[in-house]
């Protein structure tokens, strides 16, 4: 039973707020190159900003 109560604070603390991450970073990544061709109508450019982005992440 402390094993239970253990993995329910975790979901709170750990989890919940990794998951909120994680679905952000993936609509970032849906949307970005999406503006970035509304900016500037070059495919070149969106490649250009998700490539960036790619390299930030690493």
């Amino acid at each position: 039973m402390r094993s239970s109560s253990t993995h329910g604070r975790l979901l709170s603390a750990v989890y919940l707020p990794s998951l909120l991450m994680a679905i952000s970073n993936q609509g970032t990544l849906l949307v970005l190159p999406l503006y970035a061709l509304y900016l500037t109508d070059d495919p070149a450019f969106a490649a250009l900003v998700v490539g960036l982005r790619g390299l930030g992440v690493l």
